[in-house]
């Protein structure tokens, strides 16, 4: 009887002892999530009468998430327990104080880069890692994360030995975590209502049960995945009718071995706008980091930016409503260059294995053109350089090889700076088109950066300045005003990159190739660092061609995407040159639209992060995560019940999936007669 005494006094004061800590940590999620309302765009973002609202569902997340990791942490403190009491203060002092770490390294990276850090932080290599934490690094921030640490074990050190939780209120709260532990897991459900901004809905979940959930189902190799067979009826839905209108016009002849490959039949536009020459016309595509119609051009909600490139675009040929294929950077080349399905996690992650394929860059070679791609930053980043280098790219140039003279842009406060300017890049690559021999016709394809945290710029006064003019003018409202002077360094950079823009094209001008020129600027992706209106809004991004061979400059509202570009550009090339083009490609795309009206034909698969194809675009309908939104003509979202259509959109993207699993086990797209001929 003593002995059984025993053991229920020390299980009980064990329960009474931790639940001191776990008050503390209550306490300290508290605050943190407190900081993150303060410190972030949640309190201008929220429409009149939704802030408790948000209060609550917020409060709610932590609470799940703490109550979750409560038995797992009590597990350990009571096997530490059993030996002394001291060890078990100690390992709770370390695990609880790590706990509140982890969970304040997540909420300050959701508040720089706001989003949601999941699985696929395991796609990036440590170096990788290391230029983004560094570029987000500041001085303040380390020492925050310094002083908020001393401060969090010196709770957890002193605070429990003062305070204990009674041991029936102690042993309630525990069990109520083993109850959450085992049926509500670490991750619920985000609540029904919607918050009407994509920030706002990301913002309220709990940051740490995010990481984690997704960092075990990755790890444990349990990821979701839904498949059927691959040739089956069912994919075209109940009634036999794809929604996919693009995808259903393919015809492939061997899908069974190369599932990606199809005839090639498609949309050929340039050759209606473009006065023809002679000579083929050089190509320049300048693909800008974070450049989104957000705040670009005609329309953007918050504004337009970029002046010059608005006056641009009224000579140009210019879709308004392009989606770039991911959120990230590491889609931008594979998508806009050759049209290639995603592979796992990225075609470019595949590294040295990705499989022969055709590109603007590789057909253009074949017929004749020299080639040469320019990046302001480290070209190992998503393996960009090994992806250039299976283009047989004649030159590369980035941060490693750039050469003296040009100018660094400024380093923050832990000494990173992630390369040049642009107004560098186009310095240097002047200096490249001097030095080469004129005799061919050339592609040229720059990826900028300075648009990037942490979005330090060389004369950035200038820009500010630029910046407190332009505001008033814009006629926003006074709660978008605000957001924007919120994110005024983020805009100051847009204004920068388009003061470069301006001096590039009055220098290009007085070259004798400009003339016969064709210039593609685009976006990788929106720029992720301010927030988002929806969910579609991370792939909103201009598309302008603009050339001094355009005869009628022209507007267009129907949707594409960068997997539309080089299919309709080597369709031009192949209609108006007669260059020699495979009659079989693996275009993931059909070809850029050139319906003025806001319209949508084709079916486009998007992939937010490294980790899943989640999303797709299909007629004016989006779907997400199995949500279903109808596409307005300002591409909002307004959310639609419809299971019938829901069905049929996620089949499409199970279809897409299942050939994109195919590709990636067998790792071919081409047959060898065409790789071997191109």
């Amino acid at each position: 009887m003593k002995l059984k005494g025993r053991r229920t006094n020390f299980i009980s004061d064990a329960v009474s002892q931790f639940g001191g800590y776990l008050v503390v940590l209550l306490g300290l999620m508290f605050l943190l999530r407190v900081f993150e309302f303060l410190s972030g765009p949640a309190g201008q973002a929220l429409a009149s009468g939704g802030t408790w609202r948000y209060y609550f569902s917020a409060l709610y997340f932590d609470l799940v998430y703490v109550l979750f990791i409560s038995p797992i942490l009590f597990v350990v403190f009571l096997l530490c327990y059993w030996r002394s009491a001291k060890l078990a203060k100690t390992a709770a002092v370390v695990l609880f104080s790590l706990v509140v770490l982890g969970h304040g390294l997540l909420v300050q990276y959701f508040s720089t880069a706001l989003n949601l850090l999941g699985a696929d932080l395991f796609h990036y290599s440590a170096e990788e890692i290391s230029q983004t934490a560094g570029a987000a690094l500041t001085g303040s921030m380390v020492l925050g994360v310094v002083f908020g640490l001393l401060v969090v074990v010196l709770l957890f050190v002193f605070i429990p030995q003062h305070f204990k939780l009674h041991r029936k209120l102690a042993t309630a709260l525990l069990t109520l975590s083993v109850l959450c532990f085992l049926f509500i897991g670490i991750a619920p459900a985000s609540p029904k209502a919607d918050f009407g901004s994509e920030y706002l809905n990301n913002a309220v979940e709990n940051k740490s049960a995010f990481f984690y959930n997704e960092a075990y189902y990755y790890l444990s190799g349990q990821e979701q995945h839904e498949n059927l067979p691959l040739f089956a009826d069912f994919y075209l839905g109940y009634d036999g009718k794809s929604n996919s209108k693009g995808m259903a016009t393919f015809v492939y002849p061997d899908v069974e071995n190369y599932p990606f490959l199809r005839e090639d039949n498609s949309v050929e536009l340039f050759s209606s706008f473009l006065r023809k020459e002679e000579t083929p016309p050089n190509v320049v595509v300048i693909v800008i980091e974070g450049l989104g119609r957000a705040f670009s051009n005609e329309n953007a909600y918050m504004g337009s930016f970029t002046p010059f490139l608005d006056s641009l675009s009224n000579h140009s040929l210019y879709w308004e409503n392009c989606l770039s294929t991911s959120g990230r950077t590491f889609s931008v080349l594979p998508s806009l260059l050759a049209s290639l399905p995603f592979g796992e996690h990225g075609f470019t992650e595949m590294g040295k294995a990705m499989p022969p394929h055709q590109s603007l860059i590789s057909l253009l070679r074949h017929n004749g053109y020299d080639s040469r791609f320019l990046y302001a930053g480290d070209a190992q980043f998503d393996q960009m350089n090994v992806f250039i280098q299976k283009q047989g790219c004649d030159e590369l140039i980035d941060k490693n090889n750039f050469g003296s003279g040009y100018k660094l842009l400024p380093e923050n406060a832990s000494g990173f700076s992630w390369g040049y300017g642009d107004f560098e890049l186009y310095r240097r690559f002047f200096h490249a088109l001097d030095n080469s021999s004129g005799s061919k016709p050339e592609v040229n394809v720059l990826l900028t950066v300075a648009t990037h945290s942490p979005f330090l710029v060389n004369n950035q006064e200038h820009y500010k300045e630029q910046f407190n003019q332009l505001l008033p003018t814009l006629g926003l409202d006074e709660q978008m005003e605000a957001i924007c002077r919120n994110y005024q360094q983020q805009l100051e950079t847009v204004l920068y990159m388009d003061d470069a823009l301006r001096n590039f094209f009055e220098a290009y001008r007085q070259r004798d190739e400009f003339e016969n020129t064709l210039f593609v600027i685009t976006g990788d992706h929106r720029m992720p660092d301010i927030p988002m209106s929806t969910k579609i809004d991370r792939y909103h991004v201009p598309l302008i061609v603009y050339s001094p061979l355009i005869e009628r400059p022209a507007k267009f509202s129907s949707v594409v995407s960068h997997f539309d570009f080089t299919p309709s550009m080597m369709a031009y090339f192949k209609e108006e040159f007669d260059f020699q083009i495979p009659e079989l490609t693996c275009w993931v795309g059909a070809g850029l639209d050139s319906i003025s009206r806001f319209s949508n034909r084709d079916t486009y698969p998007l992939m937010q992060t490294k980790m899943t194809i989640s999303d797709l675009v299909s007629g004016e309908h989006f779907l997400n995560d199995g949500k279903l939104y109808r596409i307005e003509a300002d591409m909002a979202l307004v959310e639609e019940d419809d299971p019938e259509l829901v069905d049929r959109l996620r089949l499409d993207l199970l279809r897409f999936k299942n050939k994109n699993s195919q590709f990636v086990k067998d790792q071919k797209l081409y047959p060898d007669s065409i790789i071997a001929r191109y």
